[in-house]
Protein backbone atom coordinates (compact mmCIF):
# COMPACT_ATOMS: atom_id res chain seq x y z
CA UNK A 1 0.00 0.00 0.00
CA UNK A 2 2.80 2.59 0.80
CA UNK A 3 4.70 1.68 -2.51
CA UNK A 4 1.41 2.13 -4.26
CA UNK A 5 0.94 5.53 -2.35
CA UNK A 6 4.30 7.06 -2.97
CA UNK A 7 4.85 5.84 -6.31
CA UNK A 8 1.83 5.91 -8.14
CA UNK A 9 -0.90 8.28 -6.55
CA UNK A 10 0.80 10.96 -5.88
CA UNK A 11 2.56 10.80 -9.20
CA UNK A 12 -1.03 10.71 -10.39
CA UNK A 13 -3.37 12.89 -8.15
CA UNK A 14 -4.76 15.96 -9.08
CA UNK A 15 -2.28 16.19 -12.40
CA UNK A 16 -2.83 16.75 -15.87
CA UNK A 17 -1.52 13.79 -17.38
CA UNK A 18 -0.62 14.93 -20.36
CA UNK A 19 1.30 18.05 -19.51
CA UNK A 20 2.61 17.14 -15.44
CA UNK A 21 3.45 13.76 -15.40
CA UNK A 22 7.01 12.53 -17.67
CA UNK A 23 5.75 9.50 -18.63
CA UNK A 24 3.16 10.78 -21.08
CA UNK A 25 5.78 13.37 -22.91
CA UNK A 26 5.75 11.47 -25.78
CA UNK A 27 2.87 8.90 -25.03
CA UNK A 28 -0.70 9.04 -25.55
CA UNK A 29 -2.38 8.87 -22.11
CA UNK A 30 -5.33 6.14 -23.24
CA UNK A 31 -6.42 3.82 -20.07
CA UNK A 32 -3.92 1.20 -21.99
CA UNK A 33 -1.38 3.51 -21.79
CA UNK A 34 -1.87 4.22 -18.11
CA UNK A 35 -2.01 0.71 -16.83
CA UNK A 36 1.23 0.04 -18.71
CA UNK A 37 2.92 2.85 -17.00
CA UNK A 38 1.52 1.89 -13.34
CA UNK A 39 2.96 -1.72 -14.18
CA UNK A 40 6.28 -0.88 -15.10
CA UNK A 41 7.17 1.77 -12.33
CA UNK A 42 5.41 -1.04 -9.92
CA UNK A 43 7.92 -3.54 -11.74
CA UNK A 44 10.80 -1.47 -11.41
CA UNK A 45 10.23 -0.40 -7.39
CA UNK A 46 8.66 -3.85 -6.19
CA UNK A 47 11.82 -5.41 -4.48
CA UNK A 48 10.11 -9.03 -4.20
CA UNK A 49 11.84 -10.09 -1.19
CA UNK A 50 9.20 -11.32 0.51
CA UNK A 51 8.20 -14.11 -2.34
CA UNK A 52 5.46 -11.87 -3.62
CA UNK A 53 4.95 -9.55 -6.85
CA UNK A 54 2.82 -7.43 -8.63
CA UNK A 55 -0.03 -9.90 -10.97
CA UNK A 56 -2.65 -7.57 -12.26
CA UNK A 57 -3.02 -3.84 -12.71
CA UNK A 58 -6.58 -2.87 -13.14
CA UNK A 59 -7.86 0.38 -13.57
CA UNK A 60 -11.23 1.60 -14.65
CA UNK A 61 -11.64 5.16 -16.56
CA UNK A 62 -15.82 4.90 -16.46
CA UNK A 63 -18.38 2.77 -15.55
CA UNK A 64 -17.82 1.64 -19.40
CA UNK A 65 -14.48 1.72 -19.82
CA UNK A 66 -11.32 0.04 -18.26
CA UNK A 67 -8.37 -2.26 -18.46
CA UNK A 68 -6.33 -4.68 -16.78
CA UNK A 69 -2.81 -5.88 -17.28
CA UNK A 70 -2.19 -9.81 -16.34
CA UNK A 71 1.60 -10.03 -15.42
CA UNK A 72 3.26 -13.06 -15.33
CA UNK A 73 5.23 -14.77 -12.15
CA UNK A 74 8.72 -13.65 -12.27
CA UNK A 75 9.15 -17.42 -12.38
CA UNK A 76 6.87 -17.44 -15.30
CA UNK A 77 9.11 -15.14 -16.98
CA UNK A 78 12.29 -16.99 -16.26
CA UNK A 79 11.04 -20.51 -17.53
CA UNK A 80 8.59 -20.16 -20.14
CA UNK A 81 7.64 -17.56 -22.99
CA UNK A 82 4.32 -16.33 -21.36
CA UNK A 83 2.93 -13.32 -22.64
CA UNK A 84 1.30 -10.57 -21.11
CA UNK A 85 -2.09 -10.45 -21.18
CA UNK A 86 -4.08 -7.15 -21.76
CA UNK A 87 -7.33 -7.01 -21.51
CA UNK A 88 -10.08 -3.70 -22.48
CA UNK A 89 -13.78 -3.60 -21.11
CA UNK A 90 -16.07 -1.50 -22.80
CA UNK A 91 -19.84 -1.85 -22.28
Amino acid sequence: DALVEREILRLFASKNINEDIPHFSTLVPTTENIVRVIAQILRDCWDGSSGTYVRRVYVRETGRNSFELSIPRPADILTAEVPVHAESKSV
